[in-house]
């Protein structure tokens, strides 16, 4: 057989081979973004070609889980809580900032907090982002949600609404008296004499509240930090207002934590008018 059909003949299934190992490269790719731990449960772009701009709800209290998991936070009577996954939030901040059809960011605000780690996460996700952003407090935005919020290049809050509340907590409920009542006797097996702090069962020691003290201030001078660098504040009118006490949307405009007053449409105008061109909102 002449060599010119030899080469026709193997050339072609080749080609095809080729094209064929792409495609499934491609495939694998996408496959792999869609499921990335970033990314879940969307694809990497956001608009759907019309919007431009993403609206990144933060509702409930800011936790690290996934949202769609059956377990999660409950009250008494194990009913199921609102809460945010701050992982789920990174995500969408992330395609946000990758999707070229994304022009602008709206953190929609309605939380009264969550934990340290969890808060500060979305706000350090939100530093990052180089397109123009919006955070509106709509009922509350206050502690954890308040830190998440300062992130964004302009804080517009309602004026019914909760601001602030900036400090740690960890209060929780001692159940000693109530164990003594029913017959009930904590037995303590720890590694450590502060290992097994902070259980309900047994009483606080000094020694424990000061542990406990000790942490919390810590975490409350580094949340101080953070709101003065954030928002341009002298550090000393930020320790006043750090008594853990939420403010209206109104005082914490006056107090410099929040930039105006205003809804989801006066959020629209401002990211309109950074952009130059209408602001078109697409929901998550």
């Amino acid at each position: 057989m002449p060599t010119e059909k030899i080469v026709k003949l193997v050339g072609k299934p080749l080609l095809w081979s080729v094209a064929a190992l792409i495609v499934f490269k491609m495939g694998l790719n996408m496959y792999g973004l869609w499921n990335d731990a970033r990314t879940f449960p969307y694809s990497p772009w956001l608009s759907d070609g019309v919007c431009n701009t993403v609206v990144v709800p933060l509702s409930g209290d800011i936790l690290f889980g996934n949202p769609y998991a059956a377990l999660g936070p409950t009250d008494e009577g194990g009913a199921s809580l609102p809460y945010t996954d701050a992982d789920f939030i990174v995500s969408l901040l992330h395609n946000a900032e990758q999707d070229p059809n994304v022009s602008a960011v709206m953190l929609q605000i309605d939380s009264y907090g969550g934990t340290p780690v969890a808060s500060e996460v979305i706000l350090d996700a939100m530093n990052e982002l180089t397109k123009p952003s919006v955070a509106l407090i709509r009922e509350a935005g206050t502690s954890g949600a308040y830190m998440a919020a300062m992130g964004a290049d302009t804080i517009i809050a309602s004026p019914f609404s909760d601001v602030g509340s900036i400090g740690i907590t960890s209060s929780y409920l001692q159940t000693v008296g109530q164990n003594t009542k029913e017959g009930l006797e904590f037995v303590s097996l720890a590694s450590g004499k502060f290992k097994d702090s902070g259980n309900p069962n047994k009483p606080l020691t000094a020694e424990e509240r000061a542990l406990f003290e000790r942490d919390m201030a810590a975490w409350h001078e580094h949340f101080v930090d953070l709101v003065a660098k954030s928002r341009s504040m002298e550090r000393e009118k930020v320790v006043r207002l750090a008594d853990g006490s939420a403010l209206p949307g109104a005082l914490a405009l006056n107090e410099g934590l929040v930039d105006m007053m205003g809804n989801r449409a006066t959020a629209k105008a401002v990211l309109s008018t950074a952009l130059g061109y209408d602001a078109v909102l697409c929901d998550y």
